[in-house]
């Protein structure tokens, strides 16, 4: 009888290949109706991390350069590039090596934690007033240019610096700014006693004992020393808020540090989503 012949490594592999996944996807089929061809990869790249790099930074002394690509699958292709950008406060250029991936079939672009559609519209979870329970003191008008939702614990030196941005700000018409206290660092008991939070408009109305400005000077760190009616239930009335914002934050929004800043970036649809580190400083730092 003649001798079988014995199957190659590679012939052996292709036909394992179509008994596990079957043929059709062994074979050349077409990618996508529509991919982004290769050669553009990396125009497409450049053009959606300038959105993603002008959020943190600005738009002044922005470049993405050196980019270049390798696939790391029929769809996915990883890209690596190059971004000049000036930090708050700096006067000469930074230089950053960026790593993302983009989607030929999607258009989509993964760059610095943040996921972008094709058109350049950001993929992020977008919060409407319903959607985060709790409220905080209001400052700024409502004409001004940017609207934010400030997380904030009266026992985080982080906060205390975004208190007082933030009241310069909106006192300039430059931001409509709502500072809501949450418990991160205290009790909410503690919290309501650090900013006399109980005797506020918040919780008591025009009969308001403790003024704005002072609440905000002790949110912003001068704290309460005086006694306060834990028995009151105006101080119930507080801790409850206090308890509420906090749950907010973590539940809803899963911040695990403070601040937490929410920027209004869909006035059509009273839409909130949250900012980076560097988003978050560029707007409270705009003149750096």
């Amino acid at each position: 009888m003649p001798k079988t012949p014995a199957l190659s490594p590679l012939t052996f592999l292709i036909m394992v290949t179509h008994l596990v996944l079957g043929p059709g996807l062994v074979s050349a089929q077409p990618l996508c109706p529509d991919p982004v061809a290769e050669t553009q990869v990396d125009a497409h790249f450049r053009r959606i991390a300038l959105k993603q790099m002008r959020l943190e930074f600005g738009r002044d002394h922005l470049r993405v350069y050196g980019t270049s690509h390798s696939p790391v699958g029929r769809d996915m292709i990883r890209v690596e590039a190059y971004a000049d950008f000036r930090k708050p406060g700096r006067a000469d250029l930074s230089t950053m090596r960026l790593t993302g991936w983009v989607s030929r079939c999607q258009g989509t672009v993964i760059v610095r934690g943040n996921t972008w559609l094709a058109d350049g519209t950001l993929d992020v979870p977008r919060y409407g007033g319903s959607d985060l329970p709790g409220s905080g003191i209001v400052l700024g008008p409502d004409s001004a240019p940017t609207h934010v939702i400030a997380f904030v614990d009266s026992r985080c030196p982080q906060c205390h610096r975004l208190i007082a941005y933030g009241r310069e700000l909106a006192e300039q018409g430059e931001m409509r700014l709502e500072l809501r206290q949450i418990a991160f660092l205290e009790t909410p008991e503690e919290a309501v006693h650090d900013t006399r939070l109980s005797e506020t408009e918040l919780i008591q109305g025009q009969t308001a004992q403790t003024d704005t400005p002072d609440y905000l000077d002790m949110l912003g760190g001068l704290h309460n020393e005086s006694d306060l009616d834990k028995g009151s239930e105006h101080f119930a009335r507080a801790t409850t808020l206090i308890e509420t914002n906090t749950l907010t934050a973590r539940k809803i929004l899963h911040l695990t540090a403070t601040p937490g800043v929410l920027l209004l970036d869909d006035k059509s649809n009273g839409g909130y989503r949250l900012t980076s580190y560097w988003e978050m400083n560029r707007l409270f730092q705009p003149d750096l």
